[in-house]
């Protein structure tokens, strides 16, 4: 995959009015809350804003990122559409070339079809 900017890439609101914003960082210090899946990292983040706008309920990123020699911190996982349900679970759809995507239990595809190794730039799947 390649570096990216930040910037949001999609936006859905609950029937609770809680919005979830999903979209690609450059690793420029996007905060993230307690509890975050990954705190730091590169590429994909998601989070949840609450109904009355007035606080995060998380801001997380999806993963790392790859450290690749000569090319710095570059982005494994990357975000274009997110939806949620009534019962404030968010579902994201993308792209990865991590081999340690985190995927949800019983899962579809809870891993990697192509076997990336590192570099992890080129073949990506579905997320």
């Amino acid at each position: 995959m390649s570096s990216v900017g930040n910037g949001g890439s999609a936006i859905a609101v609950d029937p609770t009015g809680n919005a979830y914003i999903a979209g690609n960082a450059g690793g420029l210090g996007l905060p993230t809350t307690p509890g975050a899946l990954a705190a730091s990292g590169i590429g994909a983040f998601v989070a949840k804003v609450n109904a009355a706008g007035t606080g995060m309920e998380y801001v997380t990123y999806l993963g790392p990122g790859s450290v690749e020699p000569g090319l710095g911190t570059l982005a494994t996982d990357l975000v274009s559409a997110i939806a949620a349900d009534a019962e404030g679970n968010a579902y994201i759809a993308g792209a990865t070339s991590d081999p340690n995507f985190p995927a949800t239990p019983g899962a579809y595809q809870s891993k990697l079809a192509n076997g990336a190794t590192a570099p992890f730039l080129n073949s990506t799947d579905a997320s």
